[in-house]
């Protein structure tokens, strides 16, 4: 099987669209740029946290519901679906609005189940 090109890396911060340096499939930018797009990333999630659907997640009254609903449904749904066993560790809102907290819209998942293999 043929290996992919090199493309150009696309530059973080000050060195977007300057960056000289080539990088494989997969990879989001050169180790020079990585410093730039960490601190993109720690100003992205300092102003996203600002929100009031951010506000209420980082609040008591958010983790006391989580505490419930894990308490009710100490296993992952989807995986109980599937018939097999697997401890839930996260609260997932089925709707993505994290101001609805209706017990119908909170669903216990696992890790992998919340962000990775079957995705948000």
């Amino acid at each position: 099987m043929p290996i992919a090109p090199r493309h150009p890396c696309p530059g973080i911060g000050p060195r977007r669209r300057a960056c000289r340096n080539l990088v494989g499939r997969g990879v989001r930018c050169c180790p020079e740029c990585e410093p730039h797009l960490k601190s993109q990333q720690r100003a992205y999630d300092t102003e996203r946290d600002k929100t009031d659907e951010r506000q209420f997640l980082h609040g008591p009254i958010w983790k006391k519901i989580r505490l419930l609903k894990l308490s009710q449904d100490p296993l992952c749904e989807r995986h109980l679906a599937q018939g097999r066993d697997e401890a839930a560790t996260l609260v997932h809102h089925k709707d993505g609005n994290e101001l609805h907290n209706e017990e119908e819209n909170l669903e216990s998942l696992c890790v992998p189940c919340h962000g990775g293999k079957w995705g948000k």
